[in-house]
């Protein structure tokens, strides 16, 4: 019972006190007592409301704070205390506000930082989260909790070599974390080191062997190291052991959306998102298997769905960027494409240019930076001749490759090399990579269509030298072939065989022409002992490393037929009459549009698609009647 007369001094000591002896009834008595005398008491409101939190009623905790702190709003510590109870309650973004305003009134107290950190995850600003995970770590270097929590934020947005780097720093401090082993197994599988990731997540495993991410991880590894039925088969006993988590299933849905299997990808994530229905991973490969497999309406609801759960989830807004763009919705599109950079495959290649990003204006020292690959680059650079309006001065830093042919097509400009970027930028006052330039010149249908010309211009003497070579001094036409690509993704699934071509094009009397880049000689001379097409290759050109010289040869030729590598881009920009042939739905790249038998970028590409996945040959009859009808070259 609460002692008669005692002062409100009194009954504050009264309650700790009854408190501490484990009698939370009484001490809430001795509280409300006190509101019964002085409603607006701060250190009653404050009191409740702790002892509301300690015993997991986060409603009333949260009624008890908000009063607390109207009469108080400057004490950091009711402002933290309310963050937690809104955050127990379900209401993450209500919480931030106090989470923040707590941070702000005390910026030296480390954990407010980190309890801000901590909240703007949850609410799914992984970035901001970041911000304020350092924050903590510069008050605090040795804070374990901000460390590993800044490792798998890291982790969630790719940024692998700063997850792995974090964990370290927690395993310094506590060798036996075994969050952080397995943070640390997560950012060596994101950086393509499957071996150490086993080692690191097995560790993690032996402190706890019931770690739900060191599990699913570890089954990753086991397919990364090419040992897939092992790796089914634990997480299928994972899933066993888990059956309320979504995690085990959607890592066997990863493991057959990169092996090919589409079906079975999708159908793991939707059993994934119906135990959680907000599971952002799911999400995000749901959209990704939706545009794999040419449904681009529901992959563009299925990235907007993971953007609402995490606004800054960078691959969810690259995707999404790309199947707009595909789709040919190029206002949105080009905005969402712009958060490639702050993926990992991008962020990791591109230079870092330490200037104010160009936002279309005029009379400017702008420097254009090139980006991804060299058929990439031949792309972005049909938009150059957009930037003559301008009355600026304009330097566009490329891959060496091309300069000598890009100095020869505009005059007007200043090329230098990508490696001249590095260092000194005092000649430019902003910058902008070239790839981004379709945000203000390719914005709508018209704009492409209007854009669509040759701009690049081979070496005439050079053309002139080739062209005899490679016409064999008769009448034929010089079709020119390209075939294969190298690039690891979906490669394999651009690429076939010569052979497959010798057979569809049999019977064609054409000279034809190997622009394909790497060592063809075995491949060229078994066709030719058996039977097939003989498939000339130019001695004087390296068609890899002498750009300049392989668009004299693309010139040389009457016609082209490519798969979608640099040789299609090149003889596009060109000019030349292209048969592309495109697969299906993975290895075709966004630029080549959907549903279009020509291209956007180029004039006279005419596009042969697969009908369905794999199927070459119908492709390659279609070509074969389109080389068929060709008219004998003039002169």
């Amino acid at each position: 019972m609460i002692p008669p007369k005692s002062t409100i001094t009194q009954l504050l000591q009264q309650g700790q006190l009854q408190l501490q002896q484990g009698r939370p009834d009484l001490a809430e008595a001795c509280w409300r007592e006190i509101l019964d005398r002085q409603p607006r008491s701060f250190e009653a409101l404050h009191l409740l409301g702790m002892l509301k939190l300690q015993l997991g009623q986060a409603d009333e905790a949260v009624t008890w704070l908000a009063r607390a702190a109207r009469h108080k709003p400057a004490d950091s510590g009711t402002q933290t205390l309310l963050g937690i109870a809104l955050q127990l309650s379900g209401r993450i973004g209500d919480s931030l506000e106090h989470f923040r305003r707590a941070a702000t009134l005390a910026p030296g107290n480390p954990e407010f930082h980190y309890n801000l950190g901590k909240a703007l995850r949850a609410a799914g600003h992984v970035e901001d989260a970041i911000i304020s995970y350092e924050k903590t770590l510069a008050l605090k270097a040795d804070h374990a909790d901000a460390l590993n929590n800044l490792s798998e934020a890291f982790n969630s947005l790719d940024r692998a070599a700063e997850a792995a780097e974090a964990a370290l720093g927690v395993i310094r401090l506590n060798p036996a974390h075994a969050e952080a082993w397995s943070n640390l197994g997560g950012a060596q599988l994101l950086l393509e080191q499957a071996a150490a990731a086993l080692e690191s997540l097995d560790h993690a495993l032996q402190l706890r062997p019931d770690l739900p991410r060191a599990l699913c991880n570890r089954a990753k590894a086991l397919a990364k190291l090419g040992r897939i039925e092992e790796a089914i088969a634990f997480i299928n006993q994972v899933a066993a052991r888990l059956p309320a988590s979504c995690e085990p299933i959607f890592t066997r849905g990863l493991i057959r959306f990169e092996r090919g299997d589409m079906d079975g990808a999708m159908t793991d994530c939707r059993e994934a998102l119906a135990i959680t229905p907000d599971h952002v991973p799911s999400l995000v490969y749901t959209g990704t298997i939706y545009l794999a497999m040419g449904h681009h309406e529901a992959a563009i609801a299925a990235f907007d769905q993971v953007l609402r759960h995490q606004p800054d989830h960078a691959v969810a807004h690259y995707n999404l960027g790309i199947t707009l763009l595909l789709c040919g919705q190029f206002g949105r599109g080009w905005h969402e494409y712009g958060w490639r950079f702050r993926t990992r495959g991008f962020s990791e290649s591109a230079p870092v240019i330490s200037l104010p990003l160009w936002q279309g204006d005029r009379n400017v020292r702008l420097l254009v930076v090139a980006e991804q690959g060299i058929g990439d680059q031949i792309m972005y650079a049909s938009m150059l001749g957009d930037l003559k309006g301008l009355h600026g001065d304009f330097t566009v830093a490329l891959s060496d490759k091309l300069l000598p042919v890009f100095r020869r097509s505009f005059p007007q400009l200043r090329f230098i090399s990508l490696l001249d970027t590095v260092g000194e930028l005092s000649d430019w006052d902003e910058y902008i990579a070239i790839g981004s330039l379709g945000l203000y010149f390719r914005r709508d249908l018209d704009a492409f269509i209007g854009g669509r010309k040759a701009y690049l211009h081979a070496d005439p003497a050079r053309v002139m030298q080739l062209r005899g070579a490679v016409s064999l001094r008769n009448a034929k036409v010089v079709c020119g072939l390209s075939w294969f690509s190298n690039n690891k993704p979906v490669g394999t699934q651009k690429s076939m065989a010569l052979s497959d071509l010798s057979r569809a094009f049999s019977g064609l009397d054409f000279n034809w022409i190997d622009l394909q880049y790497g060592d063809t000689n075995a491949e060229r001379r078994a066709l030719r002992d058996a039977g097939g097409l003989d498939v000339l290759r130019e001695p004087t050109v390296d068609t890899y490393n002498d750009i300049d010289g392989l668009a004299a040869l693309v010139d040389a030729c009457d016609v082209i037929v490519t798969i979608s590598n640099t040789t299609a881009h090149l003889a596009g920009a060109l000019g030349k009459q292209v048969f592309l042939m495109l697969p299906h739905s993975a290895g075709r790249f966004w630029c080549w549009q959907a549903e279009r038998d020509e291209a956007l970028w180029y004039p006279n590409v005419r596009i042969f698609r697969q009908p369905r996945e794999g199927d070459w040959a119908s492709v390659l009859a279609r070509v074969r009647e389109a080389l068929a009808a060709l008219p004998p070259p003039a002169g």
